[in-house]
């Protein structure tokens, strides 16, 4: 009987002493917030990670932050990034609240696109080379291959060949078919 009690003991001071380590672990990447929101791994095998105070980006050899400063025009556009998405080439897009940052790894900074409304997802044409942003609330946004804005489309109750809706959800789908876009709202296709 007092075997089992001094194995539970051990077992039990094991436990507890692991899980702390397991608890403290997420301290050894010093990232600009412990408020996690996106996580991406990219083919590079560098790590991203969006928190809501910034973007941090772990390779090999090195940890990198990268914070929103109104001043500077090739950094973050917003401190929140709630989500990441990989475009080619090592290029990445960081969604936030006001646009998106698009990551330049050979310049190792940052375009910055305002939108009217937040963007919710992005599609590539491979047709014309440009890419397709969903919004929350002010229709889809088209990028040329340089992620200058081209045109936008948006809900025109005047206008029944406009997109059937201006309001997004995470969920609607945009489909290219030679040079036809074919996108998927809430009110129809």
């Amino acid at each position: 009987m007092i075997d089992i009690k001094y194995s539970f003991k051990w077992v039990f001071i094991f436990c507890i002493t692991f899980n702390i380590w397991g608890q403290t672990r997420g301290d050894y990447y010093n990232l600009s917030s412990d408020y996690i929101e996106s996580v991406f791994y990219d083919d590079e095998g560098k790590l991203w990670i969006g928190t809501d105070e910034g973007l941090n980006l772990i390779t090999g050899h090195d940890q990198f932050k990268f914070l929103a400063n109104t001043s500077d025009e090739k950094g973050l556009l917003d401190s929140e990034i709630f989500k990441l998405h990989d475009l080619k080439n090592g290029i990445l897009a960081a969604f936030s609240i006001n646009g998106l940052s698009i990551f330049n790894p050979n310049e190792f900074n940052f375009k910055q696109i305002v939108l009217k409304s937040k963007p919710l997802s992005i599609y590539f044409d491979i047709n014309t080379d440009s890419y397709w942003i969903t919004t929350e609330e002010s229709g889809i946004v088209v990028l040329d291959a340089k992620f200058e804005i081209k045109k936008g489309f948006s809900f025109d109750p005047l206008n029944p060949l406009s997109v059937s809706s201006s309001r997004f959800t995470g969920e609607n789908k945009i489909v290219f078919n030679n040079q036809n876009a074919f996108v998927g709202t809430g009110n129809g296709f």
